[in-house]
């Protein structure tokens, strides 16, 4: 899996006054990968929450995703 990442500093501020910068990462699933992830969760005896886990995802995204792709016409854009 190709995932482009993008890692743009964040700042979390304290009420001391401290602050600290984090990397947050954004990832950019293409279509297809979108479209396997859920392949896998139809599987017999697959499991949502272990194959979010598998790919780093939450099984919320999953849900994302599938709702998308019963509801338009261009899925997973």
């Amino acid at each position: 899996m190709d995932n482009e990442q993008s890692n743009e500093p964040r700042m979390s501020a304290f009420r001391d006054g401290g602050v600290i910068v984090r990397t947050e990462r954004r990832r950019h699933w293409i279509t297809e990968e979108r479209l396997a992830i859920l392949k896998e969760t139809t599987q017999p005896g697959a499991i949502v929450a272990v194959v979010a886990r598998r790919h780093d995802i939450s099984t919320g995204q999953l849900h994302t995703w599938c709702k998308q792709l019963e509801t338009s016409k261009n899925p997973l854009v």
